[in-house]
């Protein structure tokens, strides 16, 4: 069943999406595609509309949990308690280590500030190549922000967001320089609502990832259709998992649960590095490899050789292990009479550790996975929520409308494809960028 059933109307959005192969569309492409209905742009409409509705109501309902009022705390107050530095030590020690940050530090040492200070350091754009060198105390000040919503730490949220110069709003859509780069909270809850959408979507066609289903290719002997091989799943797994120079913290939760390591992708855009791959592909590709965000190299060949599209020719996917994968390892070294604490050495010295959340990797959407699943669906849920809650605090309004709706345009659109912009509009701010798109 999908999340929020009852609230956000999947069906209502998935009636107007069918599943076609690469073959079976001008654009060469693997995906749901827009059937292109009578009421259609006022059905998706609908379906944005209840989205954004229900993120408001439940960012109300858990706002009604906390004190309606907080007095601003003074500059040198300390809101991070023990419990909740320890908690997130683990996190901010990663993100260190990720930018080469002097002095970690052990335990919660690794917290070198935990007053309200955090909170109100200001962005300022920085010369090309000089982000850290000027706003590195400032971004990593962020980054223990972004922390404490992906652990659900809103009462430190809350009463960091009651001073009267908290500066939280500008990092929302902060960028390394004017080249672009984004880094800033919004990307928090951008994966968050890509992983959300498409894992959703996806479920409404069973045929795609059941095989019981009535209509699914086992059922009917046609060719196999497995919605990993779509681009609104691979653009997916790519977007919420791939590396994002400074802002690697968004990506940890989501390569828990896709199973992908850290060093898996290359760049922060798609780049061949498997010259088989490559020369196979090439009409989809510039000369070297790289190809634009959209549209990329999602929805052109199966997941597992789209998984190592960017790997050399001969790296294998390497194993992410399991919850009962450690433990079984931990009890052959028992067997074999080791100590306990020689045992424990040895799986850390190997950085032997649990690293993914699915039983049977690569398929969110096997039966066996479900528990984990919806897990995963209602922590995306909870990130979107309070990151609404944290913007509502300081007075400021997420643009949902334009969020949700260049979510679904991206994962959707397929350059090249028929239906190509005639399903949704575009529409252009004063400074030329892209508004909302509007949906036809």
């Amino acid at each position: 069943m999908t999340h929020q059933v009852h609230n956000i109307p999947w069906t209502l959005l998935s009636s107007h999406l069918k599943y076609s192969r690469a073959n079976q569309c001008s654009c060469g492409i693997t995906n749901l595609h827009p059937r292109m209905q009578p009421n259609q742009g006022k059905e998706i409409t609908f379906f944005i509309n209840a989205f954004i509705r229900n993120i408001k109501e439940h960012s109300t309902c858990e706002r009604k949990k906390h004190p309606a009022h907080y007095e601003p705390p003074s500059d040198d107050e300390i809101i991070i308690d023990e419990r909740t530095a320890k908690r997130i030590a683990p996190t901010i020690r990663r993100v260190k280590t990720h930018l080469n940050w002097e002095n970690i530090g052990r335990s919660s040492d690794v917290l070198e500030d935990r007053t309200v200070k955090l909170f109100l350091t200001k962005y300022r754009h920085t010369p090309c190549y000089k982000f850290l060198y000027f706003q590195r105390q400032g971004f990593l000040n962020l980054q223990v922000v972004a922390t404490l919503l992906l652990y659900g730490e809103m009462e430190t949220i809350l009463r960091g967001c009651a001073h009267p110069d908290v500066a939280i709003e500008g990092w929302l859509d902060a960028t390394e320089c004017q080249c672009g780069n984004e880094l800033g909270w919004e990307l928090v809850y951008e994966k968050a609502l890509t992983a959300y959408i498409c894992l959703n979507l996806l479920y409404c066609f069973p045929e795609t990832w059941d095989s019981a289903s009535s209509s699914s290719s086992f059922s009917t002997g046609d060719e196999m259709k497995d919605y990993r091989d779509t681009k609104l799943y691979q653009y997916t797994v790519r977007t919420c998992t791939g590396k994002h120079k400074s802002a690697d913290l968004v990506t940890y939760p989501h390569r828990q649960f896709f199973g992908i390591p850290d060093d898996h992708w290359g760049s922060a855009g798609v780049y061949v590095n498997n010259k088989q791959h490559w020369l196979r592909w090439s009409p989809h590709t510039s000369k070297y490899g790289f190809t634009s965000e959209n549209p990329g190299l999602y929805g052109l060949v199966p997941l597992r050789e789209f998984l190592s599209l960017e790997r050399p020719a001969e790296d294998e996917i390497s194993y992410q292990p399991f919850g009962s994968d450690a433990a079984l390892v931990r009890g052959l070294l028992y067997q074999k009479g080791l100590p306990i604490e020689l045992a424990w050495d040895i799986m850390d010295l190997a950085g032997y550790e649990p690293t993914r959340r699915l039983r049977i990797e690569h398929d969110p959407l096997h039966p066996e996975n479900r528990e984990a699943l919806s897990k995963y669906l209602t922590y995306c849920w909870q990130i979107i929520v309070r990151c609404d809650m944290m913007a509502r605090e300081i007075g400021m309004e997420i643009p949902w409308q334009e969020v949700v709706s260049k979510c679904l345009v991206r994962m959707l659109d397929s350059k090249g494809c028929r239906h190509e912009k005639r399903w949704y509009k575009a529409e252009w701010d004063d400074d030329g960028g892209i508004r909302s798109p509007v949906f036809s």
